[in-house]
């Protein structure tokens, strides 16, 4: 589908944001490392077969969401980023660890958000990446 897609959105909304805010360097690159992992593991949660796409039970099973599964994996090299996949739903309804309160909280959460609610931008026209 479109997870490469809205990843380079997610990333590119939330630093086009964070310069907007003038997030210091060692933030900005936290956050967007962040918005480059939220979604990876997502992958996991289905079966690919015969052009079928059906939920992979076997990941539930051994994982809570892809969320929490790359929380897992990035905690130990870098907290923040950790910390900044852990809290991109926003809110704990929304599967969050906990609510998303900070700036750079907020901006993965926002970023995610514009980009998976019926495309409301595209990365061709965000261009921020080719300039």
């Amino acid at each position: 589908g479109g997870l490469m897609q809205h990843t380079k959105e997610v990333m590119t909304i939330a630093e086009m944001n964070a310069d907007l805010l003038l997030m210091n360097e060692y933030d900005k690159t936290n956050l967007v490392a962040a918005c480059a992992l939220h979604d990876l593991f997502k992958v996991n949660e289905y079966n690919f077969e015969d052009g079928m796409i059906s939920s992979n039970d076997e990941f539930y099973k051994q994982q809570i969401s892809h969320t929490l599964a790359m929380y897992s994996k990035v905690i130990e090299q870098n907290w923040k980023v950790a910390q900044l996949i852990g809290l991109h739903h926003g809110k704990v309804e929304w599967d969050a660890l906990k609510e998303a309160k900070e700036t750079d909280e907020l901006l993965i959460h926002y970023a995610d958000m514009l980009s998976s609610r019926g495309g409301l931008t595209t990365v061709k026209s965000l261009d921020y990446y080719d300039n």
